[in-house]
């Protein structure tokens, strides 16, 4: 019970992590606030290498076991 707990608790933060990478990589800047396109490209070059570390971690965590089985039943 205890694994299935930490299993389900990592993945909940991997899936918390990717999200909002996903969410600073595909927003944009607000209107109000003048952004110079170096930051611009800045905040996305480092959504991109959190997303891509998420993912990394994500498999790491696969291989170790350490992340749950899903199972999808086909029809």
């Amino acid at each position: 019970m205890k694994k299935k707990i930490i299993q389900w608790g990592l993945m909940t933060v991997l899936g918390l992590w990717g999200m909002v990478s996903f969410m600073v990589l595909a927003g944009e800047e607000a209107p109000e606030v003048c952004m110079t396109l170096g930051d611009f490209f800045l905040i996305k070059a480092l959504a991109i290498t959190s997303f891509s570390g998420c993912i990394l971690c994500g498999k790491w965590l696969s291989k170790k076991g350490l992340l749950p089985e899903i199972n999808i039943q086909e029809d």
